[in-house]
């Protein structure tokens, strides 16, 4: 699933911290892992972690959200959902791991609490391109439903290109939601610009 590849990518710079004392540097290796196909033994070394009390909170928190991560390229969201939530109860502090959670309520229909959380993780950090995305993919997905909700989230990419007008998933997005709107026009040059960008 692109998008997921996407996100577990973003999340993955979570990964900040060295590793603790309490856990093996396997666990932490296996933990931090972006291959999609080593899932179960990703959840299974960030287990280890997040139930090892001699980790400390913040890595814990950091292992919960990597967990997560994988279970929501699982499709297991109501999972991934309790670890994100886990997480932000040892470290509230980590404005990813509440665009993470919301991206799991969006996959799952619940627009509102998705939306509730992309908001935080922009107040959080405002000047992200990442979440500035996010959210505006939880409009995007929104507007399915309510076709105001594009607006907000073109102007949503328009704010991430304005942080990032080298990354080509802004303009792929913002062109998707010009799309919905049937504005062909914007769509093809948002496109050709993501085409563009993807070629140098």
């Amino acid at each position: 699933m692109r998008h997921w590849l996407t996100l577990f990518m973003t999340a993955a710079a979570l990964c900040f911290s060295r590793p603790s004392l309490a856990a093996s540097e396997s666990d932490w290796a296996d933990c931090k892992s972006q291959d999609d196909s080593a899932r179960e033994r990703i959840i299974a070394a960030c287990g280890r972690i997040a139930s090892d009390k001699k980790t400390p909170p913040k890595d814990r928190a950091i292992a919960l959200n990597n967990r997560g991560n994988a279970y929501q390229g699982k499709q297991e969201f109501s999972r991934a959902i309790s670890d994100y939530s886990a997480a932000l109860k040892l470290n509230p502090t980590l404005a990813l791991v509440y665009l993470n959670r919301a991206f799991a309520y969006k996959d799952m229909g619940e627009y509102d609490r998705a939306l509730a959380d992309a908001n935080h993780a922009r107040e959080m950090d405002p000047g992200s391109a990442v979440i500035s995305r996010g959210r505006g993919d939880v409009y995007k997905a929104r507007g399915r439903k309510d076709k105001g909700d594009l607006d907000n989230a073109i102007a949503d990419y328009d704010e991430a290109i304005r942080l990032d007008p080298q990354d080509p998933i802004n303009y792929r997005n913002r062109g998707l939601a010009f799309e919905g709107k049937g504005d062909s026009e914007h769509a093809t040059n948002d496109y050709n610009k993501a085409m563009e960008l993807r070629g140098r």
